[in-house]
């Protein structure tokens, strides 16, 4: 099934107080480009984090945001005092106290501050929250997958509705290109007629004639047009990955029909090339926000 390069999603998992958020969402990009924010605690995570997104997408700039919720700290930190620096912060203290002729006070708050009482994470703390992380990981992915893949059903349903008007104008130019040989071929046997008799040499007249006929003659690009328009349609359900095909049987297919307008010697002809021509635009438009 196509899948498109843009999507949105976000989930989380909660154990113990804590609750982990992961919010995903991508752009349209020629490449695969990540851009992962982590909490400090769950750093450590990144590299698994890039093999589990590049394991599932092929292009596009994908964004990941993580972040935590909840009160419950004990579950990750656990309070380290370091009592040598208590001790020389309280003789510092003391000597202040007789110049103040008081008692400084001091609050929890400031001995973070001052480094008296630090925050050490707790392994087992770390490993409940990469649980929550993968698990919010795991579902906030199957959403952005599905998201995807909705747009990406949608993307299809359109390029195959264009393929269709294309695939019927493609007829048209058969019967025309008939047409157009008769029409010149009418148009050479009356100038032949004429300058046989101004006793033209008639194999001079005839193999000009032919080679006239041939330039404006368009059989093959016609039918590597076909060729392009349904190998398109058959690559459709070949996806994903297929975008980067797709662009390319698009880059070609406008090639023939560019060739092809220029031979056209006749308005329908021309018409009916413009457009085919405006229809592989408008899907090649499309097929840019294809992974």
């Amino acid at each position: 099934m196509l899948k498109s390069m843009t999507g949105f999603a976000e989930s989380s998992a909660e154990a113990e107080g804590v609750r982990v958020w992961v919010r995903i969402n991508s752009v349209n990009s020629r490449f695969l480009d990540l851009s992962i924010k982590l909490p400090s605690v769950l750093n450590s995570l990144e590299p698994d984090v890039i093999k589990f997104i590049n394991e599932r997408v092929t292009r596009g700039k994908v964004s990941l945001y993580a972040w935590i919720e909840g009160q419950n700290k004990a579950i990750v930190y656990q309070p380290i005092l370091d009592r040598k620096l208590l001790m020389a912060y309280a003789e510092v203290l003391e000597e202040a106290a007789g110049i103040l002729w008081g008692e400084p006070r001091v609050s929890l708050g400031e001995l973070v501050d001052l480094e008296i009482v630090t925050l050490k994470e707790k392994e087992e703390g770390k490993e409940i929250l990469k649980t929550l992380f993968f698990s919010a990981l795991r579902s906030a992915f199957e959403k952005f997958d599905g998201a995807k893949r909705r747009e990406g059903k949608y993307l299809a349903s359109e390029i195959r509705r264009r393929i269709r008007l294309i695939n019927e104008k493609i007829k048209a130019l058969k019967k025309l290109k008939l047409k157009q040989a008769n029409q010149l071929r009418a148009e050479w046997e009356n100038n032949l007629k004429e300058l046989l008799q101004n006793r033209v040499d008639e194999s001079l007249v005839v193999r000009e004639a032919s080679q006239m006929i041939l330039k404006k003659d368009f059989t093959e690009e016609l039918v590597r047009l076909e060729g392009h328009i349904d190998f398109l349609r058959e690559s459709l359900n070949e996806c994903p990955p297929c975008g980067s095909r797709l662009a390319f049987i698009l880059q070609e297919g406008v090639r023939e029909i560019t060739t092809l307008s220029a031979k056209a010697d006749n308005k329908e002809i021309a018409r009916l090339s413009v457009f085919i021509k405006e229809e592989l635009e408008r899907i090649r438009e499309q097929v840019q926000n294809i992974e």
